[in-house]
């Protein structure tokens, strides 16, 4: 069976074939996501030839990283990757069809640019949305250990929890362990207080 016809959806095979012709890179993408027991949801092509895909995180990345939603990857043509890249994120998930989601403070970001790496860690803090290097060469287990230690500096290195108003709905991430402990403590009749 081939990469491309392994996703049982033929929309989606057949967007996947369209960018591995314009991004040959995305078959170890592919493989390095599965290693993580991730793979591509969505595949859309936007008139500025970037690319934009769903990744559906799969249990070990959604436990690990508290990520209740698909990751946005977004393949820029751009041999010269510019801060505009994330900026557009906003308009990219507001274009997405309503059966979508993605998380709203990151984004995945492969790029023909050899700083692109660079790039998006001067960006940090500068930009509303953190860009997380997905690089374009690679064996797929070396690419998965690199984007497993990629997510881990960079949404280690944001306190998403810094918030002033009270937090709710898909902001309330990453408190798994939490939320299980308090409800074993009420259900052992303990007094609890949050």
């Amino acid at each position: 069976m081939s990469e491309a016809s392994a996703f049982g959806d033929r929309k989606l095979s057949e967007e996947f074939n369209r960018l591995r012709k314009e991004v040959p890179e995305v078959v170890e993408h592919r493989q390095a996501l599965r290693i993580l027991r991730a793979d591509f949801s969505y595949i859309r092509k936007y008139q500025d030839q970037s690319w934009v895909t769903l990744v559906s995180p799969g249990p070990d990345l959604s436990a690990r990283f508290g990520l209740t939603r698909d990751v946005m990857l977004i393949y820029s043509p751009n041999h010269e990757l510019q801060p505009a890249a994330l900026r557009q994120v906003p308009q990219r998930r507001g274009s997405l069809p309503n059966d979508r989601s993605c998380e709203d403070h990151f984004v995945i970001v492969s790029s023909n640019d050899p700083m692109a790496g660079r790039k998006l860690d001067s960006w940090m803090g500068d930009e509303p949305i953190l860009g997380v290097h997905l690089p374009r060469g690679g064996r797929p287990d070396a690419l998965a250990l690199g984007l497993r230690k990629e997510l881990l500096h960079k949404l280690a290195s944001r306190n998403l929890y810094d918030e002033t108003l009270p937090v709710t709905g898909s902001d309330f991430f990453g408190r798994r362990e939490e939320l299980t402990q308090l409800q074993e403590e009420l259900r052992q009749g303990k007094v609890c207080g949050v």
